[in-house]
């Protein structure tokens, strides 16, 4: 780290181009990235919650070195902060996606006033690589019974306000045969009624958790 003496004075412009960077309304939309074998080497703890080089990783996932390399890529090639912390968990996509790890991005500055990202990343020959990415959602987010295109459906709650009526709001994002539903609040998304069948993935305990980070 440099020695702060040593710089007399920083550029007004740069305060501006930090702020903006780090705005909590930030909603960042970077490509889907593929991790590179040299990044897969770097080594991260091996604990459910351990600190990585940009993120801490709260949950249970196949593979943490993996998943690190992935998020240090992402957000690098986001042009972005480094992630603090993100929740992820590991589960069974169906026979064309055995195993697909869900990832939400527990960070208010990849956040916005609508909520936050939810990856979801399966296997490669590289490491990870992203399937789909959903903006603007919230904990708990499930696993459901049922399934669209051979891919099991995952629902997540959403903000009020984008559904009439009281009480929260849960809502199914199917798989179109190459990703989930990007946006909660719009079709093919619906709005979830009735029961709700299916696992919680990733809980809302465990995303305040991560936030604090």
């Amino acid at each position: 780290m440099s020695d702060h003496r040593s710089i007399p004075f920083l550029p007004i412009v740069c305060a501006g181009a930090i702020l903006a960077a780090c705005s909590p309304q930030a909603t960042h939309t970077p490509p889907a990235p593929r991790v590179t074998p040299a990044a897969l080497a770097r080594p991260t703890a091996p604990q459910d919650f351990a600190p990585t080089d940009g993120a801490f990783i709260l949950g249970e996932v196949d593979d943490r070195q993996a998943l690190a390399a992935f998020l240090r890529v992402y957000a690098a090639e986001a042009r972005a902060p480094q992630l603090k912390a993100v929740v992820a968990r590991t589960v069974d996509g169906g026979p064309a996606h055995p195993r697909i790890t869900l990832v939400y991005l527990a960070d208010s500055g990849w956040c916005g006033s609508g909520g936050c990202n939810l990856l979801v990343l399966e296997p490669d020959s590289e490491g990870l690589k992203q399937l789909s990415r959903t903006t603007v959602s919230h904990a708990p987010v499930r696993v459901l019974t049922t399934r669209t295109n051979g891919m099991p459906d995952l629902s997540v709650r959403v903000r009020g306000d984008y559904y009439p009526g009281e009480g929260p709001k849960f809502v199914v994002l199917p798989f179109d045969g190459d990703s989930y539903a990007m946006n909660p609040t719009i079709p093919p998304a619906q709005l979830l009624r009735g029961p709700i069948d299916g696992e919680i993935a990733i809980t809302e305990e465990q995303v305040a958790t991560a936030f604090r980070q």
